[in-house]
């Protein structure tokens, strides 16, 4: 995938940390095949009603990365058990996932920023990014 070797690539030459990937909708699907992808040039991940249409047939691992997944109880277009099968799927490969379900439909709400300042406090920042990735 070009945005995964474009992310490596700037890492490198400008000697900069692995991103957090946040995106909401199709940002979300993006988010996540550039972890299906390669998961090292990312430090974590914020999903906002994601989807997983298809089984990728993925078979690679992403160990320790930390995933948050927000989706929406009302939420017609990306609805909640397609956010729990992508959940069983990075989980199966190794990823340290967080499930939400948000009073919401499909726009973000409060409680989704709310969840992902405290998700990020606790998984990359005040416990020293125990991941072992390197994060800005």
């Amino acid at each position: 995938m070009q945005l995964a070797a474009f992310v490596g690539a700037a890492m490198q030459a400008y000697d900069i940390p692995a991103p957090i990937a946040v995106g909401h909708s199709n940002g979300a699907n993006i988010a996540w095949s550039l972890i299906m992808y390669n998961s090292a040039v990312l430090a974590g991940a914020i999903l906002y009603r994601p989807l997983m249409p298809i089984d990728p047939g993925w078979k690679g691992r992403a160990d320790g990365l930390p995933v948050l997944i927000s989706a929406g109880n009302a939420d017609i277009i990306a609805p909640v058990a397609k956010a729990e099968e992508l959940a069983a799927f990075l989980a199966d490969r190794g990823a340290d996932v967080t499930l939400n379900v948000a009073t919401a439909q499909h726009d973000l709400v409060a409680e989704d920023h709310d969840l992902a300042r405290t998700w990020l406090a606790c998984k990359l920042f005040y416990r020293g990014n125990l991941t072992g990735r390197r994060a800005f």
